[in-house]
Parts: structure tokens; C-alpha cells; sequence
């Protein structure tokens, strides 16, 4: 009885470990949204003859362009999918001990009963 008891206690630690990792996966995908939305704001304000103009001008914008929109597409694209991905990685992990502390369970209680 002992050891069903302590499946039932893993299968628990394991179940929040899930909600734990589902509410962050939630959350990143929130920001994700925001960044996604807010990409446009790398490029404000428009340099135009009336905010800056000039050789110097075209260099920052230039470099603002290039730089700045890789880096955050880089955020975006790579470093918070990998992130992601690592997350959804761990839950699959999760769920096959669920699995597996599940089947320890059955078995046992399925022992168990047969002794009775």
C-alpha cells in the first residue's frame, strides 16, 4: 500500500511540475505576442529631413535596420522558440514518467488485489 501511495505522490509532484511549465509556456507565448506586435517600434521614428538627415543619418538608420531588427528577429525567431521548444521537450519527459509511474501503479494495485 505504501508504494501505491508513493506513485500517487509522484504522479502528483509530476502533474505540477506540468501546470508549472504549461503556465510558463502561456506566458512566453504572451510575450512572444508583445514582441511581435512591437517589432514595428525598432524602426520609430522615421528619419526624414524634418527629425535628422545626412550621412550620419543614413548610417544609424542603416545600422538600426540591420543590427536591431537581426537581433530582435533573432529574440523572436530563435533564442524564445528554442526556449520553447525546450519547455515542450520537458513536458513530453513528464508525461512518459506519468505514463510510466501510472502502469507501476496498476500493477501494484492489480498485486495487491490478487493477494487479497
Amino acid at each position: 500500500m505504501d508504494s501505491i501511495a508513493n506513485c500517487n505522490a509522484l504522479i502528483n509532484k509530476y502533474k505540477e511540475q506540468l501546470r508549472e511549465l504549461e503556465r510558463c509556456r502561456g506566458r512566453l507565448y504572451g510575450i512572444l505576442t508583445d514582441l511581435e506586435i512591437q517589432r514595428n517600434l525598432i524602426s520609430k521614428p522615421e528619419l526624414s529631413s524634418n527629425t535628422w538627415s545626412g550621412l550620419k543619418a543614413h548610417k544609424f538608420d542603416d545600422k538600426r535596420r540591420e543590427r536591431l531588427i537581426n537581433s530582435y528577429d533573432d529574440l523572436i525567431n530563435d533564442q524564445f522558440f528554442y526556449v520553447l521548444e525546450t519547455i515542450d521537450r520537458e513536458m513530453t519527459r513528464i508525461n512518459g514518467e506519468i505514463t510510466m509511474v501510472t502502469q507501476q501503479k496498476s500493477s501494484l494495485e492489480k498485486e495487491l488485489k490478487q493477494r487479497k
